[in-house]
């Protein structure tokens, strides 16, 4: 998937268009973002997201289920989420900027 650059309008929301950066640029394996999250507040994300899936699929854990979301699939992920992409999933995704800082911030862990 070619990202375009993405112009914010609104400096509150940030847009990412999810493909080579996934898994360090390598689409060829499956992804799981739990231990990137680890020491969050409940090892999930806290920031929500609302994006599109091109190819692909990524599978969403939260506390008490799971969510699937397929290529032409858009979805909402609220914050206490956990994703994993399939090799090869591309998306576009929106999260608000605060927020996303906060997650991206996570504490140190051993």
């Amino acid at each position: 998937m070619n990202c375009p650059r993405v112009r914010r309008a609104r400096p509150e929301l940030n847009a990412a268009c999810i493909s080579d950066r996934l898994a360090g640029g390598n689409r060829r394996q499956d992804t799981d973002l739990a231990p990137l999250l680890k020491g969050l507040p409940g090892d999930s994300c806290q920031c929500p997201h609302w994006g599109y899936v091109t190819a692909g699929r990524l599978t969403v854990r939260y506390a008490d289920h799971e969510e699937v979301v397929e290529a032409d699939d858009a979805f909402s992920m609220p914050p206490g989420h956990v994703p994993a992409a399939e090799a090869g999933t591309e998306f576009v995704m929106f999260s608000p900027t605060p927020e996303l800082r906060v997650s991206e911030k996570r504490p140190a862990t051993d």
